[in-house]
């Protein structure tokens, strides 16, 4: 238990449980053509995904990442090769990642990003 930080009470994390549930999802859905998988594409590599991508869902950014023979951690650590960036990051995601060098990729970066790897540049 950390001293300096006051302990949450159970409905204080309740109710911040319940305000992340309610956050916006992509806005822009669909609108980008996203690259399809290819399989071991992204194979020994390791990502994060953090906040909210805006034409594309989590779980289809996370199922291509997969498919194409990637692994997709949930928290920051020196093992990861590449934190794929969105809308309303995670802070202690982001510090952790500043902290370890870690490679961030905006939205935009990331299609790039996925669209060299499943065409074979790297």
């Amino acid at each position: 238990m950390n001293p300096r930080k006051p302990k949450e009470t159970p409905e204080a994390k309740e109710a911040r449980y319940q305000a992340w549930l309610q956050r916006p999802g992509p806005t822009r859905l669909g609108e980008v053509d996203w690259p399809k998988s290819r399989p071991g594409a992204l194979s020994g590599q390791k990502f994060v995904v953090t906040g909210e991508m805006e034409t594309i869902g989590r779980q289809e950014l996370v199922d291509t990442i997969k498919a194409s023979g990637g692994r997709v951690l949930t928290g920051v650590s020196k093992n990861v090769d590449h934190m794929f960036v969105g809308r309303d990051p995670g802070p202690s995601k982001l510090s952790q990642a500043a902290q370890l060098d870690t490679h961030q990729l905006s939205e935009g970066e990331t299609y790039r990003f996925l669209s060299d790897a499943f065409k074979g540049k790297k």
